[in-house]
């Protein structure tokens, strides 16, 4: 399996009112970005890598922007690195 490598993460963060994560990768000599946006109990995240792209978030019914998988072994290498998993529409 191809790994995921974490470049460089900045983390800016206004305590108590929200706090975003941004973290650069390289997935198979293709950079990458995952960025993870927490406030007001809600999440917003948004993943970048090569054409891909996708944002969700935790409010219920937003919409999901990645079509079925055409990264699988992207997909995977991310869910066991971030612990997340990209929902598909």
């Amino acid at each position: 399996m191809k790994e995921l490598t974490i470049t460089n993460i900045v983390v800016q963060e206004i305590e108590g009112i929200c706090k975003d994560t941004i973290t650069e990768f390289t997935f198979d000599g293709i950079e990458g970005r995952y960025s993870c946006n927490e406030m007001d109990g809600e999440t917003l995240r948004e993943v970048s890598y090569g054409l891909l792209y996708a944002n969700w978030n935790s409010i219920e019914g937003y919409p999901n922007h990645l079509p079925q998988t055409t990264y699988p072994e992207f997909e995977e290498a991310f869910k066991v690195k971030f612990g997340v998993e990209i929902p598909t529409v």
